[in-house]
């Protein structure tokens, strides 16, 4: 009787923790990462999808074999992951660049800091459009990797205007000179607002 009990409770135990992994799987399923990231992720599937339909695919590996790195190791993959990230999202006007610091994404008005946790989500997502295989691209050393490489490697290009002072409106970029004239021109990521 007592071992029928313990065998029912292992039972319940069991379909409770699959039912948990379940529910957890599927919540992570749904996990949407910050708009920045989204947007990335968006238009790095866009170049992949073009770059595939013109022949030349957008492919780590392919372009590491194309170097003639035939059986690359991690720090090779790592690398050419954070070039085709860095080349995708600065020729798309939307760089993901250091910026003071942090890691920030420019929406096109303004640097937008990413946080830790949408980065490495990023980079797991990124990594699979970019044909890293999978096991890489979800392995932890891979993505913390990618993430110290990146904060190293790609710094933004801010100009510093020690001429003017800016001012960030949503129909430009106020300039204002130390002559007191002030004009209204596009937004810039290189203004590092």
């Amino acid at each position: 009787m007592a071992n029928d009990k313990t065998k029912k409770k292992a039972a319940d135990l069991s379909d409770s923790i699959k039912a948990g992994y379940k529910a957890a799987t599927e919540e992570h399923g749904k996990f949407l990462a910050s708009t920045p990231c989204a947007e990335l992720l968006q238009l790095i599937a866009e170049r992949v999808t073009a770059a595939d339909e013109s022949g030349q695919p957008l492919n780590v590996e392919d372009l590491l074999k194309a170097e003639g790195i035939k059986n690359p190791q991690k720090v090779q993959r790592c690398s050419k992951f954070i070039e085709l990230i860095q080349a995708v999202t600065k020729d798309s006007g939307h760089p993901l660049a250091v910026v003071n610091g942090r890691i920030c994404y420019y929406n096109g008005i303004y640097w937008e800091y990413v946080n830790n946790l949408d980065f490495g989500y990023f980079l797991t997502r990124a990594a699979l459009l970019l044909g890293v295989d999978r096991y890489n691209a979800i392995y932890c050393d891979f993505v913390n990797n990618a993430a110290k490489s990146f904060e190293i490697a790609c710094r933004a290009d801010i100009v510093p205007r020690a001429a003017a002072n800016l001012l960030n409106c949503k129909n430009g970029t106020v300039e204002i000179h130390a002559d007191g004239t002030a004009e209204l021109r596009g937004h810039s990521w290189r203004d590092g607002l």
